[in-house]
């Protein structure tokens, strides 16, 4: 029995370079009608057309106003790369608490204040949250019941992560947007989304008497 794969290629190269222009014309002509379909879009962008159709190929390219967008996944969560370039205050909003280790590690490298919005509901999140801001005078914790978003927000650069994972290693399948140098969503950010839970939670105080 002659090889599937060689009967492929034979057939192709009996085609004229006219002919498989057409044909290939012709196959993406079917998938723009099936993305369309499926997208409900009545005209659909090239290049966006492009990367639904060659997705692994086009993981390189970025729109020209997208330089500060990066997108993330992995294990990590919102985590230690992101404080390699952070200067000044940082805003995070989590479900859960890391272990102690984790969170004192990213404390000690701290330049600024963080102020962390966290889920009492979590397991052990009130102890570590103590525990945080015993240790660290420049460490507010605040907790929040209905709290359930991921966000790392950095005041030098204007930075604003939003992802899956909650701070620290989550150990699962995360992804998440980090959005570099957009000042006015940063600010939108911290106005709109933070401020109003941090006003509603209940401060942790430290009990080092």
């Amino acid at each position: 029995m002659a090889d599937l794969t060689s009967l492929f290629v034979q057939k192709e190269q009996t085609l004229t370079k006219q002919e498989r222009k057409e044909k290939r014309a012709a196959e993406k002509e079917k998938n723009r009608e099936k993305y369309k379909k499926l997208l409900g879009l009545d005209d659909l962008d090239d290049k966006l057309l492009s990367i639904l159709l060659n997705p692994i190929k086009s993981r390189k390219y970025q729109y020209p106003e997208d330089k500060g967008i990066k997108v993330y996944h992995g294990t990590q969560g919102i985590n230690a790369r992101l404080y390699a370039k952070t200067k000044g205050d940082i805003f995070i909003t989590t479900y859960s608490l890391p272990s102690p280790d984790y969170l004192f590690e990213m404390c000690d490298r701290l330049s600024g204040r963080m102020f962390i919005i966290a889920n009492p509901l979590a397991s052990k999140v009130e102890d570590r949250a103590q525990a945080l801001v015993n240790a660290f005078p420049n460490v507010q914790v605040a907790l929040y019941e209905k709290t359930h978003s991921k966000t790392f927000m950095t005041q030098n650069p204007p930075t604003l992560f939003i992802g899956s994972g909650n701070f620290g290693r989550s150990g699962w399948a995360e992804a998440g947007i980090r959005l570099e140098g957009y000042i006015s969503l940063c600010i939108e950010h911290l106005d709109y989304a933070f401020k109003p839970l941090w006003l509603e939670a209940r401060k942790m105080e430290p009990n080092n008497g």
